[in-house]
């Protein structure tokens, strides 16, 4: 199956739910299924599930979801243990291995010689996982874990994808970079949900109700 099938297949689940996504032609995928403020793209590799944790943990009320890669999990394997030990009941991890390190010319990951992420993952204490190697199993999997307490961890067994030939010939990604996504995100985050992003603290002004100045 392709990533951009299984995409296109959860898109349709998912409203204002921030998803925070990996490098490459995940970002584009992802953009042209579901555009929105919503999104933070390419969070870098091996940092993407560190980043959804933490807006998970500060976000209680909202599913976030991480599109990562297996290149990216096998880079950082600790953040599976922080984010297990975490247990953040709001987090969807979605792994999207093909078993190779796609943008840089497809040399293989270890994933294609034995190593089982959903295994490590098991063995690092997530205990609600899953495995899909059909887009009708990932999108009941993914389903699943929109419904019910987490961490949820769903790993999708997926080609190489053929980048833009994948998308419609007619469309192209925004022109938006990284640092305009950033600030649309956090304005998307302080408007929908609340969250204090970009809005100075309070000691930014000289004053502090939480320390005691100097009399």
């Amino acid at each position: 199956m392709k990533r951009l099938e299984c995409l296109m297949a959860i898109g349709p689940m998912l409203t204002d739910e921030p998803v925070i996504t990996n490098i490459g032609p995940t970002r584009a995928e992802w953009e042209f299924v579901r555009p929105s403020d919503a999104n933070l793209y390419q969070a870098g590799l091996g940092n993407v599930l560190p980043v959804s944790l933490g807006i998970a943990l500060c976000l209680e009320k909202s599913k976030v979801v991480a599109l990562d890669g297996d290149g990216s999990i096998l880079l950082f394997p600790g953040a599976l243990a922080t984010a297990a030990s975490q247990a953040a009941p709001n987090l969807l991890l979605i792994v999207f291995d093909n078993e190779a390190y796609e943008s840089t010319g497809g040399q293989a990951t270890a994933t294609g010689r034995g190593t089982d992420l959903e295994a490590v993952a098991r063995g690092f204490g997530w205990s609600k996982t899953a495995t899909a190697r059909t887009v009708e199993e990932f999108a009941e999997a993914v389903r699943c874990a929109l419904c019910e307490d987490g961490p949820h961890m769903v790993v999708a067994k997926v080609q190489i994808a053929g980048g833009r030939k994948d998308l419609p010939a007619d469309w192209r990604p925004s022109s938006m970079d990284g640092k305009e996504n950033k600030y649309r995100f956090a304005r998307y985050m302080e408007a929908v949900w609340g969250r204090n992003v970009l809005r100075g603290p309070e000691y930014a002004s000289g004053h502090s109700p939480h320390v005691k100045r100097k009399q």
